[in-house]
């Protein structure tokens, strides 16, 4: 979802770059820069071949949910252009923000950083959690345009809450989940056993 994306994508450049603190220490002796290590390239890597384009077909397929039902398909086309942009700039930093601690040896404060990021998801997905396990359309949310000047108590149209669970975006959602945790996992494990 739009709104939970732009600190998802924080959350996980800086995990990305805490776990590669050993990593990331050594390559810094080498003199290499923040924008050059392994973990910065993979950081970039991930987001932009897997995060960034699940994104975009999300907010295109399903232009309500991603938007928790802000907005339909009509939306200006510079909304997709700025949503896959956020992604990408988020990542980079989060990654730079966990890397300058890193490099200073405050890991704590690195921990922090990663955590910021998925603790602020989590607390929009609990915020928000009708509109995130509602299983309909934006008009089903909303109600027709011409209606809506008239007080319409939110949802119009009510599903049940497991009705979610057999939404197609349910299924979306478990997809791109095959893909993503071990696409972050991994690298994860990788870095913290050297």
């Amino acid at each position: 979802m739009v709104e939970v994306d732009v600190f998802w994508t924080f959350g996980i450049g800086a995990l990305f770059a805490t776990a590669a603190y050993k990593e990331i220490r050594k390559e810094r002796e080498e003199g290499k820069k923040w924008y050059e290590t392994k973990s910065f390239l993979y950081n970039l890597l991930f987001h932009s071949v897997l995060f960034v384009p699940s994104g975009v077909y999300l907010l295109w397929a399903n232009t309500g949910w991603e938007t928790m039902y802000m907005l339909n398909k009509n939306m200006p086309a510079i909304i997709p252009c700025l949503f896959a942009m956020t992604n990408i700039l988020f990542a980079i930093l989060g990654y730079r923000v966990a890397y300058g601690f890193v490099v200073s040896g405050k890991m704590k404060l690195a921990n922090l950083t990663w955590m910021f990021g998925w603790g602020m998801m989590l607390f929009i997905l609990l915020v928000g959690w009708k509109r995130f396990l509602y299983a309909g359309t934006f008009t089903d949310w909303n109600g027709e345009v011409i209606n809506w000047f008239s007080y319409v108590a939110e949802p119009v149209k009510h599903y049940r809450l497991i009705d979610f669970f057999s939404f197609h975006i349910f299924y979306a959602l478990i997809g791109m989940g095959i893909f993503f945790v071990p696409a972050i996992a991994i690298p994860l494990i990788i870095w913290l056993r050297r």
